[in-house]
């Protein structure tokens, strides 16, 4: 079985099934896509197109060209209703992954082009459901992405400095939506044996950040690019 048969099997899996119907022109939802396809020892992951097409036209709609590993697209506004989602080397119609999704309407989405799992270096995308995030009380909404396919990665915790352990242990390629009181944090990623988050994050994996009250983030702990054996935070605002 060939790697695009492979790729397109386990997008099936992930994702909604769509209706063979063309999206409207009417009410609308809104996607954002983060590239964090790499492999262990790629040190220079491709450039991708990620677009959204009818049942006419599968490839007919870029909503992030020529994006490169590490990046987080803004959230784009796209008619609602259900779409060929894919993604392709940059600049051309060769399908890395592609399958159904539906984008209801008033909805956040966030399409994650990422490798299936540690050891698997199939690529896939998940589709995450961000439209609850704004409904969260005062506080800042922080998105939690695992996105390192490595064993040693395993097992994780996000904390803040002289707060503590904000999540449980996180493994590849979880993915949790945090409720912080606004104010200035600095965030790290924390080793496996640091059960309350109180001694150093793992190297590259922490930030200081300042969260307001009614805004999201997403927080992203990935392979550093070009660097297959080191790693980073990135940090975004989504609304």
């Amino acid at each position: 079985m060939n790697r695009l048969l492979l790729a397109a099997l386990a997008f099936a899996a992930l994702v909604e099934p769509a209706a063979a119907t063309n999206p409207g022109t009417g009410p609308t939802a809104r996607v954002r896509v983060i590239h964090d396809y790499s492999t262990a020892g790629v040190a220079d992951p491709a450039l991708v197109d990620v677009r959204l097409g009818t049942a006419a036209n599968p490839i007919d709609n870029p909503v992030a060209a020529t994006l490169a590993y590490g990046n987080i697209t803004p959230f784009l506004t796209v008619p609602k209703g259900g779409y060929t989602v894919g993604v392709y080397a940059a600049g051309t119609t060769a399908a890395l992954v592609e399958g159904p999704l539906i984008f209801a309407r008033s909805t956040l989405t966030t399409v994650l082009a990422r490798q299936v799992a540690v050891g698997n270096d199939t690529f896939t995308i998940d589709a995450i459901n961000d439209s609850g995030r704004r409904k969260n009380s005062f506080d800042a909404s922080v998105r939690v992405i695992h996105g390192i396919p490595a064993a040693a990665a395993d097992g994780v915790r996000v904390g803040a400095a002289g707060a503590g352990c904000l999540t449980p242990p996180l493994y590849f390629p979880a993915t949790t939506v945090l409720s912080v009181p606004r104010g200035t944090y600095t965030v790290g990623v924390y080793p496996p044996d640091d059960a309350d988050c109180g001694g150093d994050p793992i190297p590259g994996l922490s930030a200081t950040v300042e969260l307001k009250a009614l805004r999201g983030y997403t927080a992203i702990a990935r392979v550093k690019p070009g660097e297959a054996a080191a790693f980073e935070l990135g940090l975004a605002v989504d609304y």
